[in-house]
């Protein structure tokens, strides 16, 4: 079967996987009583984003090596 077709048979399954996790997210944390925290500021947000940016970079660290053939899987 081409491609595309497996990728979009995909889809469907994944969101709803992803709806089932927040729902039952959503019960467990109001039975468990969960505090909810304050929200971050910008500021905040803007500092977490450039400490995770070695992390996110990651993926395309290894696969650029992979495909220059620097290093193997």
């Amino acid at each position: 079967p081409p491609r595309g077709r497996m990728f979009v048979s995909g889809v469907i399954p994944g969101i709803i996987a992803g709806v089932l996790v927040m729902i039952t997210w959503k019960i467990m944390s109001k039975n468990k009583e969960y505090k909810v925290l304050p929200r971050a500021s910008v500021k905040e947000v803007i500092e977490s984003g450039i400490k995770a940016l070695p992390c996110l970079f990651m993926p395309v660290i290894m696969m650029g090596g992979m495909l220059t053939g620097i290093f193997t899987p």
